[in-house]
């Protein structure tokens, strides 16, 4: 009988956030940088996300604006950053926020040949489909946003959940991380 791949968490040792870098891995927004059109569109979308409320308004919110929040979530994979960990950073949380919100928010299956139910058999002689390695991919992207959140954040049960299960963690703690986390997003999301 052949097990089917099952990612495991990535070294879940916690480190301290380094200064100038905030609690996603990224640098804190430049105040004096310039704004642009679309940058000003996402700062004042991303504003009217009520996270501050219930998580019910939170997740309405999130539907409201969810064309511009997928937007966002290329743009933020697309962004190169000033250093190789930038990088990382700024494409996993685009990554995390699109798998999250596309799997966990509006219901939509982003790996469309691969149901999120049949994992990617990584003992077998067929090599993985393009959507069996953008699972992967997504899973490892998730847990790392995640462990990052707990650097700062070691009480975060939604991201001690996420850590561990990536993208197969319930829809609630990946609703509630991605509540915890909305200012910090919002703050990182305003820099290009």
């Amino acid at each position: 009988m052949k097990e089917k791949f099952r990612p495991q968490p990535e070294n879940q040792q916690q480190k301290s956030p380094e200064n100038g870098v905030g609690s996603l891995g990224l640098p804190p927004p430049d105040q004096n940088q310039s704004s642009s059109e679309a940058e000003r569109d996402y700062s004042a979308m991303l504003s009217s996300i009520r996270a501050y409320q219930d998580r019910e308004s939170f997740v309405a919110d999130l539907h409201q604006n969810g064309k511009q929040l997928l937007s966002l979530a290329k743009n933020l994979v697309c962004n190169r950053g000033d250093t190789q960990e930038e990088r990382g950073a700024y494409q996993s949380l685009g990554i995390y926020l699109d798998a999250v919100l596309k799997m966990h928010v509006f219901d939509i299956n982003p790996f469309s040949n691969n149901p999120a139910s049949d994992y990617p058999d990584e003992d077998s002689d067929e090599p993985l489909t393009a959507a069996e390695r953008r699972e992967i991919i997504a899973f490892r992207a998730t847990q790392r946003v995640a462990l990052k959140w707990l650097d700062g954040h070691p009480d975060s049960e939604a991201a001690e959940s996420v850590a561990r299960l990536g993208i197969y963690a319930d829809s609630l703690d990946q609703e509630e991380l991605l509540k915890e986390m909305w200012s910090s997003i919002r703050d990182i999301s305003t820099q290009f």
